[in-house]
């Protein structure tokens, strides 16, 4: 790991390659991340609700 890091130390890069680099680290946000993970959280809410409203309006009125 050790040598990595020396490798990394003495890595150049352009200078405008390396401000661009940085400048879309710079712009990335979590906020992304988060949307994904709650629309994940609540698909399970709402097939839940889906299935509630299904037996609760829908099923007894079938004849089975």
């Amino acid at each position: 790991m050790k040598d990595y890091k020396n490798y990394m130390d003495n890595l150049s890069v352009d200078e405008t390659l390396h401000e661009k680099i940085m400048d879309r680290l710079a712009q990335r946000s979590t906020r992304r991340h988060n949307v994904t993970n709650n629309f994940r959280k609540y698909i399970f809410v709402a097939a839940c609700a889906a299935e509630l409203i299904f037996v609760v309006s829908i099923y007894p009125y079938m004849s089975i």
